[in-house]
């Protein structure tokens, strides 16, 4: 995992392949075929191994820890993973692991949102909400820093030239009070 993991930080992920792979652990591709079944086989282990990375980084949660800071760890871990390893995230941050560590992530957040107090029924939805905001905005910043530099500047050019002229949004302004 860990080869296979660098190999994807360095050459991205189209340079996760069996053969390369093979190549970097100096071992013949058709080895890696017993141990995974394809190439998305393999970059949903690389995605559970960086989880895996997140959680150790995370480590234990004292009992005295807010369960809000808790949730604000583990949402800065995921993002740092997008930041350090773009194209991996990119590719898998909508994406189900069914692995180890996602499962051991996935009861992290419920046993987090369990201590705020929430019902059964409240921590289920709101496990949803975070997962979702989390890895959809940590997959949106890995997709990002996988475009070109000059696509990226672009991209960024963009907002100021589109965006900054057009009015506030009506969100912004006050309703009218009804007149009762």
């Amino acid at each position: 995992m860990k080869a296979a993991f660098e190999l994807a930080q360095r050459d991205g992920a189209a340079g996760l392949t069996m053969r390369r792979l093979g190549e970097e652990l100096k071992v013949d591709a058709t080895t890696l075929y017993r141990l995974f079944r394809d190439r998305d086989e393999l970059l949903l282990a690389v995605h559970d191994h960086a989880t895996a990375v997140e959680l150790e980084e995370i480590g234990e949660v004292p009992d005295s820890e807010h369960w809000q800071d808790t949730l604000r760890r583990i949402a800065d871990r995921i993002w740092a993973t997008a930041v350090r390893s773009p194209a991996i995230a990119a590719l898998t941050f909508a994406r189900t692991t069914g692995g180890p560590a996602e499962r051991r992530m996935v009861e992290l957040i419920l046993e987090t949102f369990a201590r705020s107090g929430l019902s059964r029924e409240a921590t289920v939805r709101y496990y949803r909400v975070f997962a979702d905001a989390t890895l959809g905005l940590a997959g949106q910043v890995a997709v990002l820093a996988t475009l070109a530099p000059e696509i990226q500047a672009k991209d960024a050019a963009s907002w100021t030239r589109i965006h900054a002229h057009l009015p506030d949004p009506s969100i912004r302004r006050p309703a009218p009070r009804s007149r009762s």
